[in-house]
């Protein structure tokens, strides 16, 4: 069952809210995709080394006593439709695909610049970017939705339909959102 006290929507919840906050000081526009900051670093490697750590856990839910491997692949095979899934921020009215490279069997843009950013940071630093990092929050948004989609179909041993996993995930994104009436997620944000 989903409850508040589950730790990688919490995790992400959090990472969500630094991003809003972030939206304070550096207008979220097509303008600034390239900027790049230490909190747009911190902000990378922690929505990635998330996602990295939600999409194992998935492996291992959905293929029990399998090795995880290349979870990439894996993921695809579990769930095709991920590389089609756009994200829109209404508020900002921008919107991007961030697992889209999937398709062509290739790693998305932000998680190569993330494993940059991580191993050669004073070669790379410029790949912590804005746009990388909303990317990368917004794959980490999709593969949690998925994620414990799977626990509540794993908890009643049947197909649950994605709205009922988003009704009932607590609390709500702020700024993201599934474009895509089956991912019911409506955005809400408290005021700061």
């Amino acid at each position: 069952m989903i409850t508040n006290s589950n730790i990688h929507w919490n995790y992400f919840i959090s990472i969500e809210d630094d991003l809003n906050r972030l939206s304070r000081f550096i207008e979220f526009d097509k303008n600034n995709e390239n900027v790049f900051s230490i909190e747009l670093v911190r902000l990378l490697l922690s929505s990635s080394s998330e996602f990295e750590v939600v999409s194992k856990e998935i492996c291992l839910l959905k293929r029990p006593g399998e090795k995880v491997g290349n979870f990439r692949e894996k993921l695809f095979s579990i769930f095709p439709i991920l590389p089609d899934l756009e994200l829109i921020i209404p508020r900002y009215n921008l919107n991007n695909i961030p697992l889209e490279n999937w398709k062509s069997n290739k790693d998305a843009d932000w998680w190569t610049s993330y494993n940059l950013v991580k191993h050669m940071r004073q070669r790379h630093f410029e790949l912590a970017n804005l746009k990388n990092v909303i990317e990368s929050i917004g794959a980490l948004y999709i593969i949690n939705l998925f994620y414990y989609n799977s626990l509540q179909e794993q908890n009643n041993g049947k197909n649950v339909p994605m709205e009922e996993t988003t009704l009932e995930l607590y609390p709500r994104p702020c700024l993201l959102k599934v474009n895509r009436p089956d991912f019911y997620m409506i955005p809400y944000c408290k005021s700061y």
